[in-house]
Order: structure tokens, then C-alpha cells, then sequence
């Protein structure tokens, strides 16, 4: 099984500051993505492959939400989404949005828009070991 090449790169405006880290094996990369369930003040990690594709995630227990950008940028960018039907952003109640933070601002997600942390890190070792989205995660484009 051929693992693709992950650099973790870390929320610049958050403080401390904290450097890259290229990802070197399995559980290294699954330690760091339980460690964000904890996490207050930085709970956002973007990974890139060598291809330049990138999942940025985001952690607030329990839930989580990913993003996929792919490294051409011409692509639309993709997350995965428990929802039956997709329904646009003014159609959701404010019950039922999950406040994020990216670059230490709140960003209320719609709650169908986010999976479990455990399908979070499936997701994530799918895309270490393949450089591919989950084919069984069903993904709306953002």
C-alpha cells in the first residue's frame, strides 16, 4: 500500500504559533488528528499532499467538517455531508449550526454538513494512503 506524502500545517493566526510537520507514518498522523478533539484555541489543521491537494479539518467534539481542495484550484472544493438532501446555507435554523473557528473566527457550519470524528479520521487515513476522497463518504460541493 502506497502512503502519500502529508505536510500538516497549522492555523498561522493562532498562538503560539506552531510549524509544519510532514507526516511520517499512520499513527503519527492519527495521533495529531485526536489531539485537535481537545484543542480550544487551534482546532484547525490543513493537510497537503505532494500533489498539492489539500483537506483542511476542523474539530468541535463531536463533531468535525473537512474540506477538500483540489491542487489545480479550478476544481470545486468538497465536504463530505450526513445530509439526504443538500439545502442552501439561509435555509438552516440557528439550532442546527456547529460554530467552528478558522483563523480564530467563528464559522457556524450546518450541523448536516459535519461527520464524526471517527468517520473524520477514516476520511483523513483515506486520503494518507491514497491521495483520493472516500468514495463512501457522500460529498457536496461547496
Amino acid at each position: 500500500m502506497t502512503m502519500t506524502k502529508l505536510v500538516a500545517k497549522f492555523d498561522r493566526s493562532i498562538r503560539p504559533r506552531r510549524k509544519n510537520v510532514t507526516i511520517g507514518s499512520l499513527a503519527q498522523l492519527k495521533r495529531m488528528l485526536l489531539s485537535l478533539k481537545g484543542r480550544k484555541n487551534d482546532p484547525v489543521i490543513f493537510l497537503e499532499n505532494e500533489a498539492g491537494d489539500g483537506l483542511t479539518v476542523a474539530v468541535m467534539d463531536p463533531y468535525a467538517t473537512i474540506v477538500f481542495r483540489p491542487a489545480d484550484r479550478n476544481g470545486p472544493s468538497m465536504s463530505p455531508t450526513t445530509a439526504r438532501k443538500i439545502k442552501d446555507w439561509n435555509q438552516y435554523a440557528s439550532s442546527e449550526l456547529i460554530e467552528f473557528r478558522f483563523g480564530g473566527v467563528p464559522s457556524p457550519v450546518p450541523v448536516d454538513w459535519c461527520i464524526s470524528i471517527r468517520k473524520m479520521i477514516a476520511v483523513v487515513v483515506h486520503f494518507y494512503r491514497t491521495g483520493k476522497r472516500l468514495k463512501s463518504v457522500k460529498w457536496r460541493v461547496n
